[in-house]
Order: C-alpha cells, then structure tokens, then sequence
C-alpha cells in the first residue's frame, strides 16, 4: 500500500505479490468471483471484480517496478495510463512518485499538480498533498512545502499522520523564513501529539526557535495537564514524570491530588520502589481522593520488592474493604498470578474462583473462569468445572474462551457419567464452532464416546450438524462502490485499501468494506492485515456451516504458497503437507525473507543455530545464515526437523509444542503428566502462547485439507 508522504523507499518484501519481482508463489484466488447463485447484487458479500484477472496488469507491473527501486522502468506504462476513467488520477500521481524517485522533481510537481486541479477528495487528496510536499522538498521549495503541507494539516489525517505533518511544516517554515508558523506547528506537536515519534525533535526545533518556550504556565495548564496524561497513557513514564512535575506547583487541589498519586505511579513503573512506596503512604495518609488506586499500587510495590509476605496481608485486606471493582479485580487476577508464577496452582485457583464469582462479568472474569475451571478438571473435579464453565459460556457469549468452555463442560460431563449432557454439550461446541480446534475435537470425543457404547455392526457415528444455514450478511456498502470497484479492477489495490480504510474510519465500517478491504491486503501481498480483516468481516466461519462462505473468501482466510515446495518435502518424511501449510501460515504467513525478533528465519522460522545443524546433516553446501531465506533450503531443513519432533515425542501436538517452546520444556510437561490425552495435554500447556499456536496449526490443517484438497496447485504467477 503506499505509505504517507509517497516515498519511493521499498515496501517490505512481504507486502510485494507480483511474480518478477519477488520468490513469493501465491496459490492465485480462483479466476471468476462469481458468489452462490441465489446471492443478488445488492447481497455480495465483497466488492471484488468479476472475474479477477489472476495476472499482473501494465499497471501493477510498472508499481512493481517501482516499489523495487527502478521507476525509470515503470514510468512509460503509468503515463501510457493516465488517461482511463476514473482511475486515471490515481495513475498520474503514481507517475509523479516515480518522477520523484527518479529525480525528475520538476516533472513530480507538475503531476501533482495536475492532480490537485481536479479537486480531489478522500484519500487522493491526502495522498497528493503528501506528494506535493515530497516533491516540493526535493526542489528546496520550501513556500510550496508549507503550503501543501498547511492544507494537509486541514485534512482528518490519524494522530500519526498529523503529527508527521506538522512536524514537516514546522520544518518548512523554518527553512521558507515563516519562523512564527513554524513554532506553532511545532508547539501543537509538542502540545497535542506528546507521544508521537516526532515529538521529541519537534520540541528541540521549538526550544531553538523559541527559548523563552515553557510548557507549563497558568495560561496553559490545561493544555500541559492533557499532555501529560497523554504521556501517562502511552506508557512514557519518564516523560510523564517531568510533564507532572511541571504542572504540579501550577494546579488546584483537585487536580494536584490526581498529579501526586500520578508522581508515584511513575516512580512504581520506573522501578524505583522504595520512593514510590513512601509517596503511595504520604498519598494515603493525607487522604487522597483516589485512595483505592494507590492501595492497588501499594501492594504491588510490596510484591515487586519481594515483601511476599507484606504483599499477601495487604493484598488480601484491600480486598476485603476496597470499594472499587476495577481495582479490586485486577489485585485478585494480580494476586492469582502471583500464585502461578510460585507454582501454587491450588491458591492460584481458589483465587481466579472467588474473582469469578465476585466479578462474574469483569475485565478479568474469563481468565479467572478459565484457570479455575481447567483446575477444576486437571483435579477431578468435574462438577465444579461444569459449574464455571456452563454459567461463563453462558454470562460472557463473546469471550474468546467460550469455545473452550463449552468444550471442556461437555468433556466434564462426559467423566461424570453424564452421557446425554455430554452430548449436548459436545453438540453445541460444534454447532457454534465446527469450524475450529474445539469444534473438530468436540466432533472427534463425540464419536469416540458414542462408538464405545454400539455394536460393531452398527457403523459409524455420524455427526450432528447444523440444519439452518449460516447467514452472511454483506451490510451496507460503502458510498463510494464505483470508485472501489474501478481501483480494483485496475488492480490498484494500495489506492482501494486507502480509500476503504478511510471510509472505515469516517463513516463507518460494515462486513462488506471489511471483506472487500481483505481483498485488497490479499492481493497487495499483505495476507496477515488480509486474514484479519476478512475475520472481522464474517466471524461465523468458525461456525458449523461457516464453510459455505464461498470459496473465494476462503483463500483470503486461508492462502498458501510454496504448495509444491511443502507437498514435496512433506511427502519425503510422511508429513501431513496441510499440517505443514498451516504451520508456515502460523510462523511466516508464506514470507521467505520473515525474520523474527527471537532471530528465527524464514518460511519456517528456524532458528540460525538448528539451520547450522540440519545443513550439515543433510549436507547442504554452501550454507549461512541467510541461506534460510530461501525456500527451498528453508522448507527442507523446516521439514527434516519437525519430523524429528515427532519422532521424539510420539505425536503431533508435542512436536508442534516443542517447535514453538522448546524440546526441554516439552519433555518436562509430559514428564509431570504422562499419559494425558491429547486435548488435556494442549490445554495443560502453561504457556498460553504455546497453547494457542498449537491450537491454530491443528485446526487450521484442517481448513487447508478442505479448501485445498480437491483443488490442483495453481501455477505460480509470471
């Protein structure tokens, strides 16, 4: 998608799509995105084009060209394409950003302004006003900067975009001479924009420009409260810290009892204990207004200092006698977390279960049901599980742990004898989640449970489903349909994204503008943005039924590539290849140059030191450690090593485990609990991340192997 301000610096090679121009193989959405025949126009569920054009266009080539550093390529197809309806004004600043990023300044100034005759609207002008600037910049012409950049300042950009902005007009009004127009441009970035990235140069350029600056005066209290609460909230606590005490001698009483209790949050966030403990005290003592936030704040002070047995009196007494639920809540999830970490899960339980029953619809009120409730089972008890369980699933319909509440209930009734409980309950997880990990293993323990009690001659069980269909509902369209649908079918697929996230954000949003959004990110190269937003846009594909969305929008939740590359090594070490789709999906989302903040590299994330290993072993030569960019040494060796895995621990899960937490650790969980079934063993896993990513790779192996298996890998784009 371009970027703000146009710059012609190349976008990550994750967000590139078009073959020639990077090693990613997408498997193409199917050509012809016709939806289900009963389906009218006015109910489509996204704007995409019918049919698609699977191949790259002279239009998204020339993009191509240009995000990879070579404009003077992608220069004679854009100017070819400034004349098409419509789209032809998205083309022609396109042509200036490569105008611009092949130094033809002059030329850049004069499409943008060629643009901006037409009067734009929406993200077009935004985007050409940016242009405007760059280019203007680029010929030091720094008059026409500040103006293009003042009338940017108008626009309804986002806190980020704002910031940038006036912190660039505050740049070129410096350098045009405009110096009080460049102190009010950096004052508001100083003032409204504290946390922003350019709010510390803004307030250098504003102290240079103005020495005599002071942030906090009587006249402007207001302003430096706001900017320090600003500060507060952004986690800034250094920042915030200074921000308070320069309005504190200036503020009323009201106010300064807010910015002391403040000075000492800051000291507690900073680690400085014992000065944040004794201001929390003085704070107390004088009878601060906000008396159970800074008894919430103490007792974590008395934790972090390592004062457990302080902490556990007072903790447990501000329980008691506070009267505030936000703060009562979080010190009992507090408090339950404190009993983990010291490996006390009974204590740990028993607490997530009195903050359950006191806050049953709290902030933390599906953490505390779940800890107690999978405690509950892990010791037996499987009425108390089905008692937290059913009444969580039943107060908190939303919660992302209600799958596995309905689940685990049927599970419990299933260990107490409770067989038609059990099967209820094993048919409603499917009914609202047959689409999912849960789902699938409610499917699984069902038939399991119902085949132990028939006769062989029987046959199988089959499996409930649901009888009424699932409805997708598109909703409203956005206002601007036919502008959308020309952009994509143009294949400017950054200009739609922009467009429709601007729609989003001023008018609102609908399952239709977020699909078609997903469309967009998809074809833009940018699956993870894609896969989110066509989940928000239609949420009931986890349902039972939820796999007759249809199939064009499946591939946006689910897209594969290198598919050739898997089947191949997957099938030299008997690997299930959708299993390993959905694993490259988890880790790398199909992007061969990923590198991860834990050093893990490419479609597989493999760390350089296993990379080091497996080359040897399989005698992979030459071999570095940016060798694991390429996907055909990086599936290999990815390969090879979860099939050790699996071999080592017996079974899917605990390689999958293993590969995301460790081979030691995952030898320690079996250790403490051999013998488990498999669902006990995932959802025992104490790590929640672990949990979820083995979560996701099980049950997404399963919508690849429906989506995919009927479906012959599509050859790759050219």
């Amino acid at each position: 998608m371009p970027r703000f301000g146009l710059r012609t610096s190349r976008r990550p090679a994750r967000w590139k799509c078009w073959p020639g121009q990077t090693d990613m193989r997408f498997l193409s959405l199917a050509v012809g995105l016709s939806l289900v025949a009963a389906l009218g126009a006015q109910d489509r569920l996204w704007l995409a084009p019918t049919p698609a054009d699977a191949r790259p266009n002279a239009i998204a080539t020339a993009l191509a060209y240009l995000d990879d550093g070579k404009p003077a390529l992608a220069l004679p197809a854009l100017r070819r394409s400034i004349g098409q309806p419509v789209v032809g004004r998205y083309v022609r600043l396109h042509q200036g950003r490569a105008e611009l990023a092949d130094k033809q300044f002059d030329n850049a100034a004069a499409s943008t302004a060629a643009v901006l005759a037409t009067k734009p609207e929406g993200y077009l002008l935004e985007a050409a006003l940016w242009l405007a600037a760059d280019a203007a910049e680029a010929r030091l012409a720094w008059t026409d900067a500040t103006k293009a950049l003042s009338a940017l300042t108008t626009q309804p950009l986002v806190a980020s975009s704002m910031a940038r902005a006036l912190n660039r007009l505050g740049l070129a009004a410096r350098e045009a001479g405009q110096l009080d127009s460049a102190v009010k441009a950096f004052t508001r970035v100083h003032d409204e924009f504290p946390s922003s990235a350019e709010a510390s140069d803004a307030t250098k350029a504003l102290l240079s420009l103005a020495p005599s600056f002071q942030a906090a005066t009587t006249a402007r209290l207001t302003v430096a409260m706001s900017r320090a609460h600003q500060l507060y909230a952004a986690r800034q606590y250094p920042e915030a810290r200074l921000a308070y005490e320069g309005v504190r001698p200036l503020a009323g009483k009201i106010d300064r009892d807010l910015v002391d209790l403040r000075l000492a949050q800051c000291d507690a966030r900073l680690k400085r204990y014992p000065a944040a403990l004794s201001a929390l005290e003085a704070y107390m003592a004088a009878g601060g207004a906000n008396r159970d936030e800074a008894e919430y704040f103490r007792v974590g002070v008395l934790r972090d200092m390592g004062r457990h047995a302080e902490y556990l009196r007072d903790v447990r007494a501000f329980v008691e006698r506070g009267r505030d639920p936000v703060f009562v809540e979080s010190a009992l999830n507090d408090l339950g977390t404190h009993f983990i970490l010291a490996d006390d899960d009974g204590k740990a339980a028993a607490v997530f279960t009195e903050s359950y029953e006191r806050f049953p619809t709290g902030a933390f009120a599906g953490r505390a049901a779940w800890k107690a409730g999978w405690w509950a089972f892990f010791s037996g008890k499987y009425a108390e599980t089905v008692r937290l369980f059913e009444s969580a699933a039943q107060g908190l319909r939303r919660a992302d742990y209600r799958s596995g509440w309905v689940y685990w209930a049927a599970r419990a009734h299933e260990r107490l004898g409770q067989r038609d409980r059990a099967v209820a309950g094993y048919q409603q997880t499917m009914a609202d989640y047959g689409n999912s990990y849960y789902g699938r293993e409610a499917e699984r323990a069902m038939s399991q449970m119902l085949a132990a009690s028939r006769p062989a001659s029987a046959g199988s069980v089959k499996p409930v489903r649901r009888e009424a269909r699932v409805a997708f509902s598109p909703g409203a369209p956005p206002g601007n349909v036919p502008l959308i649908q020309a952009l994509l079918a143009a294949q400017l697929y950054g200009d739609a994204a922009a467009e429709l996230q601007r729609v989003q954000r001023l008018e609102g949003n609908s399952p239709v503008i977020e699909a078609t959004l997903a469309y967009a990110l998809n074809r833009a190269g940018q699956l993870r943005l894609a896969i989110s937003a066509m989940k928000r846009a239609y949420p009931q594909y986890m349902a039972d039924g939820g796999e007759t969305l249809p199939r064009e929008l499946l591939t946006v939740l689910f897209p594969v590539a290198y598919w050739d590359l898997i089947q191949k090594h997957a099938a030299l070490h008997k690997l299930d290849p959708y299993l390993v789709a959905a694993l490259v999906a988890q880790e790398s989302t199909f992007d061969p140059e990923i590198r991860s903040s834990a050093d893990a590299w490419g479609l597989m994330q493999i760390l350089p030191s296993t990379g080091r290993q497996y080359a040897r072993s399989l005698k992979i030569r030459p071999f570095n450690t940016a060798s694991l960019t390429k996907p055909e040494i990086n599936v290999r060796i990815g390969t090879t090593y979860l099939a050790d895995l699996i071999k080592r621990f017996g079974s899917v899960a605990p390689a999958l485990a293993s590969y995301n937490a460790g081979e030691s650790r995952v030898s320690r969980w079996l250790a403490e609990r051999p013998g488990v079934d498999r669902d006990e063993f995932i959802d025992g896993i104490p790590f929640p991340e672990t949990q979820g990513y083995v979560k996701k790779i099980l049950g997404t192996a399963e919508d690849y192997r429906l989506l995919y298996r009927r479906t012959p890998a599509a050859s790759p784009r050219r």
